[in-house]
């Protein structure tokens, strides 16, 4: 492990610690922790410096990584998929209440489509990613494996009935929102 200090395009310097590793007969790298960047060179000293430590702190650890190395990763705590499944209890509530349960209407499985369109449409409100990282997001905090290509499918379905399904969607919100 080492440390580098890029630059990048907008003249900030980036202090990272960086792992070498073989795959596939060849050497590659990979970003272990991006400790900051900053375009101040007393900053950038401060951040080696951090740097630094952590890597004395790997090297005391004889070739363990301390905890220091990883962001909080939430999926290992207990009680995670209590959270995510009031995130999708509350949201999907409010997506059933809306009417866009029914969104798609014609092909063989419109039930599961229906589900794909809505699993992707959470994760967009849970972390806004491209249709392959929602997938893999879902998975990881969701438990839910849901293939790239099944989202395609299933967008296939959305551009065909578009103009249905946007009337569909502009007379829920004005249902939703007309006073009571």
């Amino acid at each position: 492990m080492y440390i580098t200090i890029p630059k990048r395009k907008n003249g900030s310097l980036v202090v990272r610690i960086v792992e070498s590793y073989r795959k596939d007969g060849k050497v590659k790298n990979r970003i272990i922790k991006t400790i900051g960047q900053s375009k101040d060179l007393k900053k950038i000293e401060e951040f080696k410096l951090s740097a630094k430590r952590l890597l004395e702190e790997y090297k005391r650890a004889k070739g363990e990584r301390p905890r220091a190395f990883f962001p909080v990763d939430l999926g290992r705590f207990l009680g995670v998929l209590r959270h995510n499944k009031g995130f999708e209890d509350i949201l999907g509530s409010s997506y059933g209440s809306l009417g866009f349960s029914s969104l798609i209407k014609s092909g063989k499985d419109t039930q599961s489509l229906n589900e794909v369109l809505k699993d992707m449409v959470l994760m967009r409100v849970f972390s806004p990613s491209s249709k392959l990282r929602s997938c893999y997001l879902l998975e990881e905090h969701f438990q839910k494996k849901l293939s790239h290509k099944r989202v395609l499918n299933m967008m296939d379905h959305v551009s065909r009935g578009e103009t249905e399904i946007i009337g569909q969607f502009l007379s829920s919100i004005v249902l939703y929102t007309a006073p009571v």
